[in-house]
């Protein structure tokens, strides 16, 4: 058991997987510093002491609100905690925190926090962002001038529907 141990954590340093408590993967290097801020300040919130890893896939920089400069998404199921063991402590079931910021006056302002599980983005001038909530139900949402707003839905989510997904930003 102790070679195994032993091997895998000599693996680990090789791979971009152990460092400081809190990190982006090797495999994202190319983030913003303000990105790189929030990610580092969300394994934080969401690992505590245990430090963690949040994976490439979980940090998005694109243009969400169609003004040219790169927003952000963190998707927290692309969060590693405690030794590569345990997920994100804000998770539920299946589904995990989707951050949304956008940038406003050069520095990224968090504009809507989805429960959902995962989230897609398209590659348009104002993107689709695709998600699910909990309940595997689909809906998109895309901005609209000064918010994002829900396009469409499995279900034919009514009013109420979309508050199970998402979640106030304080």
């Amino acid at each position: 058991m102790k070679r195994r141990s032993a091997f895998v954590f000599g693996l680990l340093p090789a791979l971009g997987l152990l460092a400081s408590p809190t990190m982006v993967s090797a495999e994202h290097s190319a983030v913003t510093k303000a990105a790189e801020y929030l990610v580092n300040e969300q394994i934080t919130d969401a690992c505590g002491d245990r430090g963690g890893i949040f994976h490439a896939a979980g940090i998005i920089e694109q243009d969400l609100d169609g003004d040219g400069l790169l927003d952000l998404i963190l998707d927290h199921h692309q969060l590693v905690c405690d030794e590569l063991t345990h997920g994100s402590g804000h998770c539920e079931y299946d589904a995990c925190q989707v951050l949304v910021y956008v940038r406003r006056d050069g520095l990224l302002v968090l504009k809507k926090a989805y429960l959902s599980i995962g989230v897609s983005v398209t590659k348009e001038i104002r993107p689709v962002l695709g998600l699910m909530d909990a309940e595997e139900r689909s809906f998109s949402v895309q901005w609209d001038e000064d918010d994002f707003r829900i396009l469409r839905g499995d279900d034919e989510l009514d009013e109420d529907q979309p508050a199970l997904a998402e979640r106030p930003v304080t």
